[in-house]
């Protein structure tokens, strides 16, 4: 397994070697707050040769996963819309959708001690997966 650590919101996840983190910093501009937070692209599958501007999910058990942004309330109009439950032993709010180009769910993990602030993650690709994929980052996903 490898570590995903984002010392900046103070959490972390553990996902399986073979999976390739591609990008992360701090230069993804966040529609919703409108302003320059850190995140992460995480890729089941190698990227380095996929088609496409990001190679994003092409094909059957592909997955990116993308986020690690903080949010808060105010900046998740459609909170009605997310299913609350538990995954991994995390609670977590979740919603699947399609935008007409990618299936996508999307997760808010609640930073504890705060009852504004979210983790917020989105998964695009081969919804087949969708379950595994945040079980998989929710299992050892810890805030520091």
């Amino acid at each position: 397994m490898a570590t995903y650590t984002d010392n900046g919101y103070g959490y972390s996840f553990t996902y399986p070697r073979n999976w390739m983190l591609e990008g992360y910093g701090t230069d993804l501009e966040v529609v919703n707050a409108g302003a320059k937070d850190e995140y992460f692209q995480l890729y089941n599958y190698d990227n380095s040769n996929a088609p496409g501007k990001d190679g994003c999910c092409g094909g059957v058990g592909r997955n990116k996963i993308e986020g690690g942004w903080i949010i808060s309330l105010d900046e998740w109009p459609d909170k009605a819309s997310f299913t609350h439950e538990y995954i991994g032993g995390k609670q977590v709010y979740h919603k699947e959708e399609n935008d007409g180009l990618s299936n996508i769910t999307t997760l808010r993990i609640p930073v504890p001690g705060s009852a504004d602030k979210f983790v917020a993650m989105s998964i695009y690709g081969d919804p087949k997966n969708f379950q595994n994929i945040m079980e998989t980052i929710l299992m050892n996903f810890t805030f520091m």
